[in-house]
């Protein structure tokens, strides 16, 4: 799903030749967040549940459904205190300014974007959920163990 988001984001970025109306690019910003919301309820819902075969059952679809954009934003706000690899952590960083970017588009009528400013951001999600692909499964789940549960 994460894949058509960003191919949806680029091509609201691109839907008027000349310049881009500012309703599409806050609709590809917001977008943008929600690819990367999506690639991480992927990652979730594999290592908690697995790949394969399990992606069409219940329990899947339970733990990729149940990933909180709350307390998503704020654990991966604070992932530099927790040993992770960089394609973690630049995917933590983007994911925080992605979201804070997503609520100023959806929800502030004075926010203004620019063509480019999108693109890059695109850009950068693209590379970042790359990185995320690329790192080894247990890293991952260490990320997802600390991302779903709380120490008490």
């Amino acid at each position: 799903m994460y894949r058509n988001l960003l191919l949806t984001a680029r091509l609201l970025v691109k839907a008027s030749p000349r310049r881009p109306r500012q309703t599409d690019l806050r609709r590809a910003v917001s977008t943008i967040y929600y690819a990367m919301f999506h690639f991480l309820a992927e990652i979730c819902a594999d290592i908690l549940v697995g790949s394969g075969v399990w992606r069409k059952t219940e329990e899947w679809v339970l733990a990729y459904r149940s990933l909180d954009h709350g307390q998503a934003k704020r654990f991966l706000a604070t992932i530099r205190t927790v040993a992770g690899s960089p394609a973690i952590v630049q995917f933590s960083d983007l994911f925080v300014r992605a979201m804070d970017e997503r609520n100023k588009a959806d929800y502030d009528p004075s926010a203004r974007f620019a063509r480019a400013e999108v693109l890059s951001l695109i850009e950068e999600a693209e590379l970042a959920i790359n990185a995320m692909k690329s790192i080894a499964r247990e890293e991952k789940r260490k990320l997802v163990i600390r991302l779903r549960f709380r120490p008490r």
